[in-house]
């Protein structure tokens, strides 16, 4: 357990957390600007297995924020590239890839495999396709977002506030924000990766509490962290 130890010595984790961590298996949506950070920090840590859903490929444009990824990844798929780096990272946890686009058609029996599920997509509609599937079949996970300079960060497990209960209803199409609009600071993506990481990691070792019924607003221009009680 070499490779962990400085999982081991934090309280609260421990020999019996790590176990956890090694048998825990974990779905992360989108292999992007969140999706790098967060895959990277699950890797180290020692989660058993990992299942990526990316269908994309590498642009020049994403090597701003998608760390997983260098020059010669340009062009090839998100996917491979990530398997690469990740497996590079850790031969010891296994690495299940699903190269397709998640629809309603296939989130239910793909999300029913895994024991939590992180949602670093880039769209609500994703997003609230994760949400509904995992408020129907009870499954936890973590909801992260990043524009600009703005991140918001939740954790949900059932019975919680979702992002329907948050949210309310998405906007539409002609009022939503993209990066490709107003831009994404690759830096501020790795801050909220790195939180849905950590939520992904306390749920399993149950250290410390999670973002439940509450909502991370952090603002990168003044470095603020607001957290909302819902």
């Amino acid at each position: 357990m070499d490779r962990y130890n400085r999982n081991l010595l934090i309280e609260g984790i421990g020999s019996e957390g790590q176990k956890a961590l090694n048998k825990a298996k974990v779905l992360v949506v989108g292999a992007g600007g969140l999706g790098s950070p967060c895959l990277l920090y699950l890797t180290s840590a020692g989660i058993g297995t990992i299942g990526i859903v990316e269908h994309d490929t590498v642009d020049i444009s994403n090597l701003q924020r998608q760390i997983l990824y260098s020059e010669k990844d340009i062009d090839f798929p998100k996917i491979d590239g990530a398997k690469d780096r990740l497996e590079s990272l850790n031969s010891e946890i296994k690495i299940q890839l699903h190269p397709y686009r998640l629809t309603s058609l296939n989130a239910k029996e793909l999300f029913n495999t895994y024991d939590f599920i992180v949602d670093c997509s880039d769209n609500f509609k994703t997003k609230y396709l994760i949400n509904d599937t995992c408020v129907d079949l009870k499954k936890p996970f973590s909801f992260g977002t990043v524009i600009a300079m703005q991140g918001q960060v939740f954790t949900y497990i059932p019975g919680s506030n979702s992002l329907r209960t948050i949210f309310g209803a998405p906007p539409p199409i002609n009022e939503q924000v993209k990066a490709s609009q107003i831009g994404i600071l690759g830096a501020m993506s790795g801050v909220i990766g790195s939180i849905q990481a950590t939520e992904v990691i306390k749920y399993f070792t149950e250290l410390g509490e999670l973002l439940v019924n509450q909502l991370l607003l952090i603002n990168g221009l003044d470095f603020t962290f607001q957290t909302l009680k819902l």
